[in-house]
């Protein structure tokens, strides 16, 4: 049996919540949104996608022992963007700024899966939050103001990693973690 899977990195609540303000002090309020909520907020490692349980359960005792061997990441907020497809706003997203370790940590996450058969990432590794997904293009105009947004320099640690299941339902998909390590 598959399963729909992710590995990511938690963010603290309090950056949480300092982004959500941001965003609701930028934005004027509206109902057409469907803002990501705050518990599904993170940085994803990688997407695994529809993963055999066999898988999953190899990559879990591969984390337990890539995670101990790092250090808290110390990261710090950059700024709001879009990602696009074919030039129109898609994801709405706040950054982080680069992070070497983090990277590195990453890199070493995507080498460990592709070792259970998981495709290599072939992206470059862009550290952030996803905050909307833009379905309508009515709503981007509304959006501008947080495009190439400064957020403030504000650092943490990051020190949770989680491996989540994704299911999909007709309202949204629901993150149910399967699993977290420690950094």
């Amino acid at each position: 049996m598959t399963i729909r899977t992710f590995i990511a990195l938690e963010i603290p609540d309090f950056i949480l919540d300092e982004i959500l303000k941001i965003r609701d002090s930028v934005i004027m309020h509206n109902e057409k949104y469907s803002w990501e909520s705050k518990d599904k907020l993170h940085v994803t490692i990688k997407f695994l996608g529809d993963t055999e349980e066999n898988q999953v359960k190899k990559i879990l005792l591969g984390l337990s022992e890539l995670v101990p061997v790092y250090q808290k990441f110390y990261l710090e907020l950059s700024y709001c963007g879009f990602f696009k497809s074919n030039g129109i706003p898609r994801i709405l997203w706040a950054g982080l700024k680069e992070n070497l370790e983090l990277e590195k940590f990453v890199n070493e996450i995507d080498i460990l899966c592709s070792g259970f058969g998981l495709e290599r990432e072939k992206r470059r590794f862009y550290p952030h939050i996803t905050l909307l997904r833009i379905k309508n293009e009515n709503m981007i105009p509304n959006l501008k103001p947080l495009e190439n947004y400064k957020l403030p320099d504000i650092t943490f640690t990051g020190e949770k990693i989680t491996i989540f299941q994704s299911m999909l339902t007709k309202t949204g998909s629901i993150y149910k973690p399967i699993e977290s390590f420690l950094i």
